[in-house]
């Protein structure tokens, strides 16, 4: 399916893959869910501005904005492995339980 034509399937709950160029790291990728779909085909993710028109930012589509991508299972993992090494990085594990503690070490022995 073409961009125009998938852009025209998409309906209020529908998810979708939002992509944006960060300098040194290339595509990264969100996932959103449409929240609305004005008469012009305005598109609002997750109830915020900014509106999508054409799968891109209003008035950004010259600036490598963000873009409205179909969401695959390819980027689906893309951004769980995102979030869950965000999240790894971030944890104090010294505030964590023992019991969690040996948990995360036994997965961790796997490899």
């Amino acid at each position: 399916m073409r961009d125009k034509e998938w852009l025209a399937s998409l309906k209020k709950g529908d998810d979708v893959a939002i992509m944006c160029y960060k300098p040194g790291l290339g595509r990264v990728y969100s996932i959103g869910t449409i929240t609305k779909i004005t008469p012009t085909r305005q598109i609002q993710i997750n109830g915020n501005d900014p509106k999508y028109r054409n799968g891109e930012i209003n008035g950004d589509q010259y600036n490598n904005g963000p873009t409205l991508k179909p969401l695959t299972d390819e980027i689906r993992e893309t951004v769980f492995r995102e979030e869950a090494c965000l999240k790894l990085r971030n944890t104090k594990y010294e505030r964590l339980s023992t019991e969690k503690l040996r948990k995360i070490k036994a997965v961790l022995m796997e490899e």
